[in-house]
């Protein structure tokens, strides 16, 4: 992952999925998808954005 955009209120806060997964782990999508998220939260609107790039 070489970077993302997210546009809205809450950009922020949602941006922060993405910018983990661009410093640490393998900068994969599957660094989003495969990680265990709060429920319910905002940040599981990122991690199911990811979950069906892959697809």
């Amino acid at each position: 992952m070489l970077g993302g955009h997210i546009l809205g209120t809450e950009a922020s806060t949602l941006i922060h999925e993405v910018l983990i997964t661009m410093r640490t782990g393998d900068g994969t999508i599957d660094s989003i998808s495969d990680t265990i998220h709060i429920h319910p939260a905002l940040s599981e609107v990122v991690e199911r954005a990811a979950s069906g790039i892959g697809e």
